[in-house]
């Protein structure tokens, strides 16, 4: 996702307001996964000279659609899901440890 971030950061993005866009996110039974910005049927180009950082929140009339802030979020959202992940199993594996330890003594 971090890797996407820069390839849209480095093309003509700044140049173009992106609406209506979707990211489409694929991966198979072996885990291997990708993830695809599609639908960029109602990007814009911008007017000459005119640029948009696309880290802004959209308010009428700025014509920032808030692109890299919404992608940003989502990386953090699945980064903080990956780390409360990791640390449920880390739980999970202590608690059946101290379990069998358990089991063991008695």
């Amino acid at each position: 996702m971090k890797k996407k971030r820069k390839i849209i950061i480095i093309c003509l993005f700044f140049y173009h307001q992106v609406i209506g866009s979707s990211l489409l996110f694929i991966h198979d039974h072996t885990g291997h996964a990708q993830i695809w910005i599609i639908d960029f049927g109602k990007t814009t180009a911008l007017p000459e000279g005119r640029t948009l950082s696309h880290e802004i929140p959209w308010q009428e009339g700025n014509r920032e659609d808030g692109y890299l802030w919404g992608l940003d979020n989502l990386i953090l959202t699945l980064e903080a899901v990956c780390n409360e992940g990791s640390r449920a199993e880390t739980n999970d594996n202590s608690l059946t440890t101290d379990a069998h330890t358990c089991s063991h003594s008695q």
